[in-house]
């Protein structure tokens, strides 16, 4: 006999299945919040005046490396290096190939594991994982592997959503969801995340709120969106239907906005 716990939502995206469409949809969403991080990290002003050894682990399609280049011209960059991964061959080679595309200087896209990273201890200046801890089936282990690889004095920095903008119409299509893991993590939360950062040796542990407007032509469209990036995101039809009547009821049949909502969280090494 099944229960409400045996169900078991992707929200993880199909990564291996990702084009530069499926990019460029997702990066709609994590984009901003991208340029947030960097700015709270201090990057920005970091590589037009010092060396910069930047990790970015979990990095799917590059979502930081590209917004940190969109931001500084290479002209302003002083002394960058950047080690670029994933766990994920195929998204490891669509951000090479956008390297390629975009011009990034001196950026080595790389498949490796966020939980036991490839490089000696105090490698990099700034180590940041963009909406992807969540997904690491040891949050706490891949933390620590950060903190390792940082240089005294380095700083830390990582995305989480807590509430994405279909999870209360999911709630209330279905009555068994169980909220995931992912978005319960202590991470989530800012004081439990400066505790669990504090925890394994961070110290300096600041937010911020994260509140992304995400604009859809219609419930359909929407439902069809989020199907097509997390295809185990519903547990049926039948709730997906539930899901776009509850948008429809609230929005009519026309474009409208939903918010995904989280923190942006840095901290340093001492």
């Amino acid at each position: 006999m099944s229960t409400k716990h045996d169900d078991v939502r992707k929200l993880a995206p199909e990564f291996a299945t990702f084009d530069d469409a499926k990019i460029a949809q997702m990066e709609a969403i994590t984009g901003p919040p991208a340029h947030d991080l960097l700015k709270l990290s201090n990057l920005f002003e970091a590589v037009r005046t010092r060396p910069v050894r930047m990790l970015e682990s979990a990095a799917g399609g590059g979502c930081l490396t590209a917004a940190l280049f969109r931001q500084v011209p290479p002209e302003e960059i002083k002394d960058l290096e950047v080690v670029c991964g994933d766990v994920v061959p195929e998204m490891v080679e669509l951000a090479a190939a956008r390297s390629r595309k975009e011009g990034w200087k001196n950026v080595d896209c790389r498949v490796f594991d966020g939980t036991d990273i490839p490089f000696p201890d105090k490698t990099f200046s700034h180590a940041l994982i963009h909406y992807g801890i969540q997904l690491y089936p040891d949050p706490q282990k891949g933390i620590a592997e950060n903190l390792r690889v940082l240089q005294t004095g380095g700083v830390f920095g990582v995305s989480v959503w807590h509430t994405p903008g279909f999870l209360p119409y999911i709630q209330r299509a279905d009555p068994d969801f169980v909220v995931p893991p992912p978005m319960q993590s202590p991470i989530t939360r800012p004081d439990s995340a400066k505790t669990m950062l504090e925890a394994v040796g961070f110290t300096n542990v600041r937010h911020e709120d994260v509140s992304v407007p995400v604009h859809f032509d219609s419930p359909e469209k929407a439902v069809q969106g989020w199907l097509a990036i997390m295809k185990g995101l519903f547990k049926t039809d039948e709730i997906a239907r539930r899901v776009e009547q509850l948008l429809r009821q609230e929005h009519g049949d026309g474009a409208f906005t939903l918010y995904w909502k989280g923190i942006n969280v840095v901290a340093q090494k001492v």
